[in-house]
């Protein structure tokens, strides 16, 4: 099992959060088999089109674990995945949850829940046009366009290639967003001038007044009388 990045590592990573429609499942594995989007995060949508593709017998299990971050062995789903990026929304319109996982992106309640189970949605009058759409990028199954670039066909292959480069994000991949507060540059407080005083100068000691201009324009002092 490949070890869960850091929180710093993960923080940095990009965010495979695809178009509905964008994206045929079986171009998707064979990326991942090549380290494309391996180590990148996942949006629910993404997990939820790759569990349905398990669920349905288009891919194994092997195969959805090489994506790393929300995966570990046999395709079982980490311990607090966070839920962001789109959701997986069902042909009624609501967010789907499959396999026990709420797929319902970073929407934070403002979606309804589906009452689809995954043999309702099988049976569902739209599910034709909802799998095609979701899962073949509206093509038909065997219609994929990846060319695979390496002949790793097996999961201890494929990961060992994968740790030992540096991390890519996937094409489709976004970067993670600035915090908040954050400031690319630092900040360089500007010196300010110590304000002039609005009273006069007192006398050093009693008894002495301030110098007086002469006609010449030159100052002098004078004793006190």
């Amino acid at each position: 099992m490949t070890p869960l990045p850091t929180p710093e590592e993960l923080a940095a990573r990009h965010l495979f959060d695809p178009v509905p429609g964008s994206v045929h499942i079986r171009d998707l594995i064979n990326q991942v088999k090549d380290g494309i989007y391996a180590k990148d995060k996942l949006s629910d949508y993404a997990i939820g089109i790759i569990l349905w593709a398990k669920y349905i017998g288009m891919i194994t299990a092997w195969e959805g674990t090489l994506f790393q971050v929300p995966w570990v062995k046999d395709m079982k789903l980490r311990v607090k995945v966070p839920h962001v990026g789109r959701p997986l929304l069902g042909p009624d319109g609501n967010f789907l949850t499959l396999m026990g996982r709420a797929l319902q992106g970073a929407s934070e309640g403002d979606l309804d829940k589906s009452n689809l189970t995954p043999d309702a949605l099988l049976s569902h009058p739209g599910y034709a046009n909802w799998v095609k759409r979701n899962l073949f990028a509206g093509r038909t199954p065997e219609a994929t366009r990846y060319k695979r670039v390496r002949d790793a066909d097996n999961v201890k292959d494929c990961d060992v290639y994968v740790n030992s480069i540096p991390y890519a994000p996937g094409p489709l991949s976004t970067p993670p967003a600035p915090v908040l507060g954050s400031s690319p540059e630092p900040v360089t407080k500007k010196k300010v001038a110590p304000r002039a005083s609005l009273k006069a100068d007192k006398p050093a000691f009693k008894g002495t007044r301030a110098p007086q201009a002469d006609h010449e324009g030159e100052t002098r002092g004078e004793d006190a009388g």
